[in-house]
């Protein structure tokens, strides 16, 4: 397994216009693509931020697979995603070591989204934090 890099900071937002327009008006960041990832029920943008990029997205599903906001919570930090260069080779190596992924869409096959391939790991079995794994143009 090779990590080659910080990808993005996912943050998970109460109000996606609200922090699209903090991080473009007030940061001066810009949009670098923004995304409907229907299997997962979010919408999502993505600002470039030096070499990484920060994600902003919205559950707008109810039946999204991912953790909603707690009570009267705007926003929480979600996930950190790195780049690998073998998604598939990773998973098996973390496998081994008791890390345990979140299944989304077909289960144990990794997530198309962006022509990226994609896992996320189960926070209870990675230190206690998200890493989305991404093997870039695979997918």
């Amino acid at each position: 397994m090779t990590v080659t890099g910080l990808d993005h900071v996912g943050i998970l937002v109460a109000d996606l216009e609200e922090a699209k327009r903090f991080l473009g008006d007030a940061m001066g960041l810009e949009v670098a693509r923004e995304a409907e990832l229907e299997q997962l029920g979010l919408i999502a943008a993505f600002f470039a931020c030096g070499p990484a990029m920060i994600e902003v997205f919205q559950i707008v599903d109810a039946d999204s697979p991912l953790r909603p906001l707690e009570d009267g919570a705007t926003a929480r930090i979600d996930h950190v995603a790195v780049q690998v260069d073998d998604l598939r080779a990773t998973r098996q190596e973390l496998d081994a070591h008791g890390v345990r992924t979140i299944e989304v869409g077909d289960g144990e096959e990794p997530t198309s989204a962006g022509g990226n391939l994609n896992y996320w790991t189960d926070a209870e079995s990675s230190a206690g934090v998200i890493y989305q794994l991404i093997e870039k143009g695979a997918g």
